[in-house]
């Protein structure tokens, strides 16, 4: 074995230490990774019985006929299979990793393994981050758990995390791996935390796994639904009465054109954003609505609809010139606004 202060073998006449030594640690780092993640990826090409199948497949019928307004069904077949895999069917699991430890394994990897018997199902909120990480206290339990930030990851407070993890040291004393379907939302007023809480109540299984297997389901129901009236909270918060009624009488003329939902949409959102981020100043509501609505004919966002800009005017009852004032500013904005969502 090579000494810290042995030449090097590499042959660069440098000491072990100040040569290789961190190469070898981060490439040693790498195959432990990667040999977690080989476990890991075994789980989902054992057989299967014809029983185990067909209850997947009942699970599978029943999340996405809760889920698949909100939620594409590529995402719902991954969650879906980490719940029946960890959750609802974890002594397939559990006898898989004893299967595993019974196979030669670096003492890091099998250190980590063997913590992996139990699944852990994390309902949390984000209480702050330190050194690349974050804490997430359980909601419904006691432990603090650290996880590694990620893009899609949010260092907020109030961030409520959930989905299914694996215990993991290389995270921290109580680190945790997180599968695919982690989801993370911005919890506004509490309310998610709050339904869940309930439905747990109402369960009588308290915070267990018997929960999740009943509920799992039901829980991502309710963060979509969180999700989505977590708009309608924003607008009746953030927004003033003019700039909501201005939205309003934006959805209106999409109605009156019959725009698809993506549409609505978008135009919801443009408007939102616009209103919070450049505050524009307007006395009235149906001048900016009617902006608004002029620069998605112009962008083509509401497709082949065409209308000129006095029909545009007439239609909400304003004058062509006043259109012209916060059209341009808002055409600036959205020409932003879709090239970074292109680019994202």
């Amino acid at each position: 074995m090579i000494g810290r202060n042995d030449p090097c073998l590499c042959g660069s006449g440098k000491k072990y230490k100040k040569c290789c030594l961190g190469k070898n640690e981060e490439s040693l780092e790498t195959l432990i990774g990667d040999e977690l993640e080989r476990i890991i990826r075994g789980i989902y090409e054992q057989p299967r019985m014809r029983e185990e199948l067909v209850q997947y497949e009942k699970h599978r019928d029943e999340w996405l006929n809760k889920l698949g307004q909100h939620w594409d069904e590529k995402s719902i077949n991954v969650a879906t299979t980490e719940f029946f895999l960890f959750v609802e069917q974890r002594q397939l699991w559990q006898q898989y990793i004893e299967d595993v430890l019974t196979t030669p394994l670096r003492d890091a990897v099998r250190s980590i393994v063997e913590t992996w018997k139990e699944p852990v199902v994390l309902f949390g909120k984000v209480e702050g981050d330190q050194d690349g990480f974050v804490q997430v206290k359980e909601v419904l339990g006691e432990e603090t758990f650290e996880l590694e930030i990620g893009q899609e990851l949010e260092k907020e407070k109030d961030v409520i995390v959930f989905g299914v993890g694996l215990r993991d040291a290389r995270n921290g004393k109580n680190g945790l791996y997180t599968l695919t379907s982690f989801m993370f939302l911005k919890d506004v007023n509490q309310a998610f935390e709050k339904d869940v809480v309930n439905l747990v109540e109402s369960s009588k299984l308290g915070a267990s796994l018997a929960f999740y297997e009943k509920h799992m389901v039901d829980v991502y129901a309710l963060m979509f639904d969180q999700d989505a009236t977590s708009v309608d909270d924003l607008i009746s918060t953030k927004l003033t009465e003019e700039q909501q009624e201005a939205l309003t009488m934006i959805q209106e003329a999409l109605e009156d054109v019959d725009a698809i939902a993506e549409v609505k949409e978008l135009l919801q959102n443009i408007g939102i954003t616009y209103f919070l981020k450049e505050k524009p100043r307007f006395r009235k509501p149906n001048v900016i609505a009617a902006a608004v609505f002029n620069v998605a004919l112009d962008l083509q966002i509401l497709g082949e609809l065409s209308m000129t800009n006095r029909e545009v005017a007439e239609r909400f009852d304003v004058s062509t010139s006043s259109i012209k004032t916060h059209a341009e500013r808002i055409r600036v904005f959205v020409e932003q606004m879709l090239a970074q969502t292109k680019a994202e």
